[in-house]
């Protein structure tokens, strides 16, 4: 025989209860006396928030901005922008162009400024696609880039877009077509 740990009444050795008083005899009691319903309604809220804390901790927030280019001629270049991360990105106005003739670059820089008809923001927010045209605009004028020339086997455009991410660090995006003309 055996006592009970909470009021000392002789019980059989091995005993899970005591038969006078109720309570468990286990490594558990203590834990399963002091546990009611009250108690676990009051946990729920204090879990909850710190689970979301621990989550916000975890997760890493960004921007994933992806561009695609839809149409490519000599006088506008119309890109889509999906936005695939859970934070805004911004596609500034601007954009940069090169003309590469087989493999390397010929000429000078030239810029694409995203058309004034375009009532498209820049902010990319998370989950949203744009389409946008870019123009090539030199001294507020409109130009038109070179066509695909004669004895050369490759002619492309590269065009590097800047994009301003949700944390505040600007990146590159770098896109290449091939040059309108070839016959």
């Amino acid at each position: 025989m055996q006592e009970c740990v909470i009021c000392k009444a002789e019980i059989k050795t091995g005993a899970k209860k005591c038969t006078s008083c109720n309570s468990f005899q286990g490594p558990l009691r203590r834990l399963l006396a002091g546990v009611d319903i009250r108690s676990l309604v009051a946990l729920v809220p204090i879990i909850t928030l710190a689970f979301l804390f621990i989550k916000d901790q975890v997760v890493t927030h960004k921007s994933d901005l992806q561009i695609s280019i839809l149409e490519c001629r000599q006088d506008m270049v119309k890109i889509v922008a999906s936005n695939l991360g859970d934070r805004a990105a911004l596609l500034k106005p601007k954009a940069n162009l090169f003309v590469l003739l087989d493999g390397k670059e010929s000429g000078d820089l030239k810029s694409l400024v995203r058309s004034p008809t375009n009532e498209t923001p820049p902010l990319v927010k998370p989950d949203q696609t744009i389409v946008a045209s870019y123009n090539p605009i030199l001294n507020k004028r409109t130009y038109t880039l070179p066509k695909y020339p004669q004895g050369v086997s490759n002619c492309q455009y590269k065009i590097i877009f800047d994009v301003i991410a949700f944390d505040h660090k600007p990146s590159s995006v770098e896109k290449t077509c091939v040059c309108p003309g070839k016959s």
